[in-house]
């Protein structure tokens, strides 16, 4: 396992609220899907997939926003832009987002968003990376949190080297790029459906699991996934099912060895 998971697990389990407490209130991702019925979440995650897949009815379905496995660093960047930077660019934002306890599904979206201008935009140079992704942080933050982050605070974070009208301009260069689809579903979207989809199932065994406990154990892994480059090209679905199968192993393997 690479040093970044050991970092992300550190800092999840020192600093990091339970997803309970960091999403009360209305705006809550759980108590929502809560809320809804068997048949509508069905039909939610059958969009999400559908979207994936590029079968959605939105507009400019020949470029497929939500999933492109295409090595697109290679194809566009040569050996300009190394994954190692995109890596430091997502630790960045997630750092920053732990620090001011954002929601997990805010730091998620804004990867997307920033994944997508880099795909999408041949034109970018190394040291613009940081600052990419901090401007899609900021957008997200903009249709998911209360707090605000300011561009005289980014700015500042940068230390004055990038002016706020080109910050400005940066903003609404990645949000014409991503079509202002600024909701996209991401792993955690999921992660939720699939197991309020299964409660039935996970709380009716001998060994009770909330989903909520699931989603707490599988955000380290979320979150290492979208910061590794290779990884964050699978399909979001994907990672999900992977970051619950990998929970249930471990745990699995940690109720053998008490039996033991």
């Amino acid at each position: 396992m690479s040093q970044s998971m050991f970092e992300i697990r550190r800092v999840f389990q020192t600093q990091r609220e339970p997803i309970s407490t960091v999403n009360e209130g209305k705006h809550s991702i759980a108590n929502a899907v809560r809320e809804y019925g068997h048949d509508q979440l069905i039909d939610n995650i059958n969009h999400m997939l559908d979207k994936e897949a590029g079968r959605s009815g939105m507009r400019n379905t020949s470029v497929n926003l939500q999933h492109n496995a295409a090595d697109y660093l290679s194809a566009s960047f040569t050996s300009r832009i190394q994954p190692v930077m995109r890596e430091e660019a997502v630790l960045s934002i997630l750092q920053f987002a732990v620090q001011t306890k954002c929601l997990d599904q805010t730091v998620l979206q804004a990867v997307h968003l920033a994944d997508n201008y880099c795909r999408y935009n041949n034109s970018i140079q190394p040291a613009f990376m940081r600052i990419i992704y901090a401007m899609a942080l900021e957008i997200s933050i903009k249709m998911n949190e209360q707090m605000v982050l300011s561009l005289e605070d980014i700015a500042s974070l940068f230390e004055n080297r990038f002016s706020q009208s080109m910050l400005v301009n940066l903003e609404r260069h990645i949000l014409s790029i991503n079509n202002f689809r600024v909701y996209a579903a991401t792993p955690l979207d999921f992660v939720i459906n699939l197991l309020y989809l299964e409660k039935d199932i996970l709380s009716g065994g001998s060994y009770r699991l909330e989903p909520d406990q699931i989603v707490n154990d599988t955000l380290p892994l979320l979150h290492y996934s979208m910061s590794q480059y290779n990884l964050s090209r699978k399909k979001y679905s994907s990672i999900a099912v992977a970051a619950i199968c990998h929970f249930l192993q471990e745990l699995h393997e940690e109720i053998q060895a008490g039996q033991q």
